[in-house]
């Protein structure tokens, strides 16, 4: 018996990580229906985590229903109808695989695919699939059989019966699918009206390594630099390649772990991660402020970081100018941003405002010498054993005075 939907704020609903991306036109179609004939089919969703206003909180999943979801916000409707339901991982994508199955529009390479990884959800759920017949034939001669026996050989019928199509079409989808190979289904993934993909083209312009490894981020950089490095678990080696080029030495990392497990050719990837390299001598953090290495955080918008990690380069190195190259939106306060999707000021701006302009007027006499000796080239510690103080109070004068000569970047990941 299905539960009855229930009205949940439009606000504390997120997308699938494997919701097609979204048909603008369609939506305002749907939107017009909507307005006329209203909601004939609420929405399904799954209870997550969600971050709004940089804070944990409890909200929604989409699972099915994400062009109506925007076609409510295109009404300025603040709540909408959704079944409720309780779905680990798996059976969530099986879910948005279904309804993405019955729709009209998917190419025959695209349907395969869909159909291949359904066939091999079922697998991890109820083991492999074995013949029709299989268990009677084992019980006749006195043997004993996997329980999973009766389930795992009606992928067949449940696919056709989830998906509208005959049996011998599911059938022939599988194969075809897993005949295809990772190059061709890699292929099936980016097709931009697929519903099914989860690849990073589908989102937004992605670069190949060449073209990240040849921009001028040297151009940009203090010769004392901090740089912080996105990159995905099976680019990695990539990724120090590029940070290298730049002419960072790489130093450490920071892990994300993420709250849902996405796809992966070895592994369902659960993490990403976050490489720091320096260029020059730039000042490490004082010890006992450092963060951990592992931040667990749930996952928003694809391919979109948590705040937090700009928060801890905040943190680390609170009056230095800083550029987050490949940002999305609007940038952080006294950050820079470039990028196809920024919107905040060029490099050339914020180098031109000041970094703290009351701080330059009220200090204590002696941070002039101490910016006079780093700019000279001391060492903090040795700024801090001649002064007395502690390296952190020394570097947290030193970066309001915009003395420390160190430039942290924080960059998009390595698609």
């Amino acid at each position: 018996m299905t539960a009855a939907p229930v009205e949940i704020d439009l606000a504390l609903c997120d997308a699938s990580l494997r919701a097609r991306p979204i048909d603008d036109a369609s939506v305002k179609t749907l939107a017009m229906s909507i307005g006329v004939n209203g909601l004939l089919n609420p929405i399904t969703v799954r209870r997550a985590v969600v971050s709004r206003g940089g804070r944990m909180i409890d909200g929604f999943e989409i699972v099915a229903g994400h062009h109506r979801v925007k076609a409510f916000g295109l009404l300025g409707r603040e709540t909408i109808p959704a079944f409720v339901v309780e779905l680990d991982d798996l059976h969530a994508e099986l879910a948005l695989i279904d309804e993405n199955l019955c729709r009209n529009d998917l190419t025959p390479a695209e349907r395969a695919a869909a159909t291949a990884r359904r066939k091999a959800i079922h697998v991890q759920i109820f083991g492999p699939p074995k013949a029709k017949g299989a268990a009677a034939a084992h019980a006749a001669m006195g043997h004993e059989h996997d329980a999973n026996a009766n389930f795992a050989f009606a992928f067949t019928s449940e696919t056709a019966n989830a998906t509208g199509r005959s049996e011998r079409t599911v059938q022939l989808d599988a194969h075809r699918g897993e005949a295809l190979g990772e190059d061709a289904l890699r292929v099936a993934r980016t097709s931009l009206d697929s519903g099914l993909d989860r690849a990073a083209d589908n989102h937004y312009p992605t670069s190949a390594i060449e073209e990240i490894a040849a921009r001028d981020v040297v151009s940009i950089a203090a010769d004392d630099c901090v740089l912080f490095l996105w990159s995905p678990a099976n680019r990695v080696a990539d990724a120090i390649d590029v940070m290298r080029g730049w002419g960072f030495a790489y130093v450490s990392q920071i892990v994300w772990g993420k709250t849902r497990a996405g796809t992966g050719y070895w592994v369902r990837d659960k993490h990403e991660v976050l490489l720091i390299g320096r260029r020059g001598k730039p000042p490490a953090p004082a010890p006992g402020t450092q963060c951990e290495s592992l931040i667990v955080a749930p996952q928003g918008e694809h391919s979109a970081k948590p705040e937090i990690f700009l928060e801890i380069i905040e943190r680390y190195f609170p009056n230095l100018p800083k550029i987050e190259l490949n940002r999305r939106g609007a940038s952080r306060p006294g950050w820079a941003a470039w990028g196809n999707e920024a919107d905040g000021p060029t490099p050339d701006e914020a180098a031109s405002s000041p970094a703290s302009p009351e701080a330059a007027s009220s200090c204590p006499a002696w941070w002039t010498e101490a910016r006079r000796m780093r700019e000279a080239g001391a060492r903090i510690f040795d700024i801090a054993a001649r002064f007395c103080k502690s390296p952190a109070t020394v570097h947290e004068a030193l970066t309001k005075m915009g003395a420390t000569r160190a430039l942290p970047l924080s960059t998009g990941p390595v698609p």
